[in-house]
């Protein structure tokens, strides 16, 4: 399109030395219409190379704008990649927290309960176990009262 808009504008100037010249080198009066369409001619040429600047400047902003769009969109997908990958991560750590819980429970309900204690309790007050009397013990008795009645 800069080409169109730069060739109408040199085609302008071109004319109008033609016509400013007159045979013997005088300058000759131009029409009045021929003028017009000079002038007419420039306007357009003016407006063609602003269209054309702001064509430009569109087209600068537009792959900007798409080369920013690509970035943001690879940077949005090595997030989302990061954060799948941590998901992963904490749902392991998650299910490897429910397995020690689910051990850890298995092993209170192993344990006693405490009415069981309270029992073992009352039969160990009932027993007196201090009282009781150990083996080797219980042999000295024995042999004191044999050696006695010898």
């Amino acid at each position: 399109m800069a080409e169109a808009g730069q060739f109408a504008f040199q085609e302008a100037p071109k004319f109008q030395q033609e016509q400013k010249r007159h045979v013997f080198g005088r300058k000759a009066q131009m029409d009045p219409e021929i003028v017009e369409i000079s002038n007419e001619t420039k306007d357009i040429a003016r407006r063609l190379r602003t269209i054309e600047e702001r064509y430009s400047n569109l087209q600068t902003k537009t792959q900007i704008t798409e080369q920013n769009m690509i970035s943001r969109h690879r940077q949005v997908a090595t997030d989302i990649k990061t954060i799948n990958s941590e998901m992963i991560e904490l749902k392991k750590e998650i299910n490897d927290i429910k397995d020690k819980t689910l051990l850890i429970i298995k092993e209170i309900q192993g344990y006693s309960k405490k009415e069981d204690v309270k029992v073992l309790e009352r039969y160990i007050h009932f027993w007196e176990p201090l009282n009781f009397v150990t083996r080797n013990e219980v042999r000295e008795i024995i042999n004191e009262i044999l050696n006695e009645k010898r």
